[in-house]
């Protein structure tokens, strides 16, 4: 019953980093700003930094 229950725990806890993880990378993807300057996307540890061009 003990080893069915840590299971459950382990399987919940690798769940919710999967969804985190997921979830940071569509926000860092899906950010969007119109112009040319240097835009830069700060996560925690990470960080992306991009130059954004549009031409019309």
């Amino acid at each position: 019953m003990k080893q069915k229950k840590e299971k459950i725990i382990i399987l919940g806890l690798i769940l919710i980093m999967i969804i985190a993880v997921v979830g940071v990378s569509y926000a860092a993807f899906s950010y969007t700003d119109t112009g040319t300057q240097v835009n830069s996307i700060t996560t925690g540890a990470i960080t992306m930094t991009y130059t954004k061009v549009i031409i019309s």
